[in-house]
């Protein structure tokens, strides 16, 4: 699978970074990088930490891929993170930090984030997490409910809940299809 290449409207100004570990060699964990890369329409700076001889994820994985092997299981998401921050070319003036399984239901969200880091340091990329069952796809997205949703921690900062308090309390069977634009303090997402 190839990368799509970054469109013009986003240049080389918005760039999303990730990271990839895979201790216990899950097999679902690359195909929901894979499903990730193909719905991501930005340039990724991907960094892979392995523990073993072999990489799982190959060049035209990202636009900028860095390998790197061993070390401890615990903080390896913040370090590697911190990596692809220093691997960012000069261009870029805005960053998606996103885990490596995250697809977006809202088309046009990239350009809706683009422009609200126009006017504000850091947003929150959406209002509620789905959490889809096994055998989802974003073929499927529409006709499959989601085994859990919850809001996002932010957006229930932003109401006055804890998040905590409202991941608990929110297992919901709710369509993927009704998910709403995320709204912070004000901040449309302009849908």
């Amino acid at each position: 699978m190839k990368p799509r290449a970054p469109t013009a409207f986003y240049g080389d100004e918005l760039w999303a970074i990730t990271s990839y570990f895979n201790p216990a060699s899950y097999r679902r964990r690359l195909a929901n990088f894979k499903t990730f890369r193909q719905h991501l329409p930005i340039p990724l700076v991907a960094v892979e930490l392995a523990y073993d001889a072999d990489f799982e994820l190959q060049e035209a994985d990202a636009e900028i891929l860095i390998q790197l092997r061993g070390g401890a299981l615990l903080w390896q998401k913040e370090r590697l993170l911190n990596v692809a921050l220093q691997a960012l070319p000069a261009a870029c003036r805005k960053v998606a930090w996103l885990d490596c399984d995250v697809v977006f239901g809202k088309p046009g969200w990239c350009e809706a984030a683009s422009s609200l880091l126009d006017s504000v340091p850091i947003i929150q990329l959406f209002r509620e997490a789905h959490y889809p069952p096994p055998h989802w796809t974003p073929d499927t997205a529409q006709s499959v409910a989601p085994e859990l949703m919850h809001p996002s921690a932010a957006y229930s900062l932003a109401r006055g809940t804890p998040p905590a308090t409202t991941r608990s309390n929110a297992v919901s069977r709710v369509s993927i299809s009704r998910a709403r634009p995320y709204n912070f303090s004000g901040i449309s997402s302009r849908s």
